[in-house]
Order: structure tokens, then sequence, then C-alpha cells
């Protein structure tokens, strides 16, 4: 108790999300807080497990979902949509035409998204007018990491959500396979914590500053 007290006793943030949203997402922001809160240090608890936060498993969540989770504060981050992405090396023959999409893998991210409105590879066939390929051509992982890891190895096309690749599509370790197409969902990013956990200031300030932070990144052409 005394070591806690003391003055010089840093403050620690328990942040919880999942493997791809921390991978791809979180973990590029993280230093811009550090460098506006030396005093304050971040622990990632990363799971695909929906930890209670409700209940102090955590401080802070970062969750893509419908919102409304009952016994939490959340503010919104961003809307989310979803876009077909593969690796360049699969783009070496031109344009994509029919004949090249004809001959890829196509991967989906079969992970539970309730309400989500997340679409199959026949749902984008049917809304942008492409020929539907066999279902024996569909790649399904229950895994938003894995689909995205095995289209940045060349494994295929996968429908994935914009922000968990952006980093990746940025340093061309992965190309959007048309630009023009995406597919709105129902989920958005949300920035969630206990009811009255933000009395503690360190909770407080990363919750602003994650909220700002987005917003500004949002904002910034």
């Amino acid at each position: 108790m005394a070591r806690l007290k003391s003055p010089g006793t840093r403050s620690t943030v328990l942040v919880t999300t999942s493997h791809a949203l921390a991978a791809n997402w979180l973990i590029y922001r993280l230093q811009r807080f550090s460098d506006l809160h030396p005093d304050i240090d971040i622990r990632l608890d990363v799971s695909d497990r929906t930890l209670d936060i409700a209940r102090g498993e955590a401080d802070i969540g970062v969750r893509c979902g419908p919102g409304g989770w009952r016994g939490l504060k959340a503010a919104k981050l961003m809307d989310e949509v979803i876009v077909a992405v593969t690796s360049p090396n699969l783009l070496t023959e031109g344009d994509p035409d029919a004949g090249w999409f004809a001959r890829q893998q196509l991967i989906e991210d079969a992970s539970p998204h309730p309400g989500g409105d997340f679409p199959s590879w026949r749902d984008w066939c049917g809304r942008f007018g492409m020929k539907q390929q066999s279902p024996a051509s569909i790649m399904k992982i229950n895994s938003a990491s894995a689909a995205i890891q095995a289209a940045v190895t060349g494994h295929g096309i996968a429908l994935v959500r914009r922000a968990l690749v952006a980093n990746l599509l940025a340093t061309r370790q992965l190309q959007q396979v048309w630009p023009g197409q995406e597919w709105p969902i129902n989920w958005s990013y949300y920035v969630v914590t206990a009811a009255g956990a933000d009395r503690r200031r360190e909770v407080r300030a990363f919750y602003d500053w994650l909220v700002d932070d987005t917003l500004t990144g949002l904002a910034t052409p």
C-alpha cells in the first residue's frame, strides 16, 4: 500500500481488444498516447473473447459491434465497410477482369458477426454483378487475423473490414482489388469503459484521447 501511494507510482490502464484490431489498427496509435502521457502505462489484453469490462476484467475496451452494451459507457469511433483485398503479387497481370477473378481463391472471414450484415462472396458477387464462383473455391476462416494473413501471403482475395487492413494497404502489403466497391455494415467501432470507471484520471485520459485521435485521423486528408 505504501508503494502504491508513493508519488512516483505510475498509472496503468488495461485495454482489451481483438487480435485483429490490436495488430492492425490500435498498435500503430499507442505511441502518440505515450508521447502525450508519459506517466501512464498501457497494458494490452489481446483476446477474441469479449472481456467483462463492467465487472472489472479490463479498464477500457475497443470493440467492433452494434453498440448498446449494458452497463458500459461507449463512444463511437468510426463506421466500417467491407472491402476485397489481395496481395499485389496476384495483380501483376493488369486490371482484374472476369477471367482473372475466376482463377482466384476466395477467402471469407467466417467468425460470428451477429446483426452486422457482413457479406458472403455470394452476396458480393450478386451486388456488384460478378459471376459467382463454385462454393469449392471459397476458403472460410473463423478468424479475421487469419483471413487477412492468407491474403497477405498470396492465397487469394479476402473480404475484410477496411480498418483492419488500412496499414497493410498503406504499406502495399495488400491492395484493394476493386477500389470503388465497398459494403457498409451495421457494426461500428467503439471505445467502452465501465460506468464510473472514467473517474480515474488515467482511464479518462485514454478514453478521451482515443476518441480525439480517431476523429482527427478520419479528418486528415
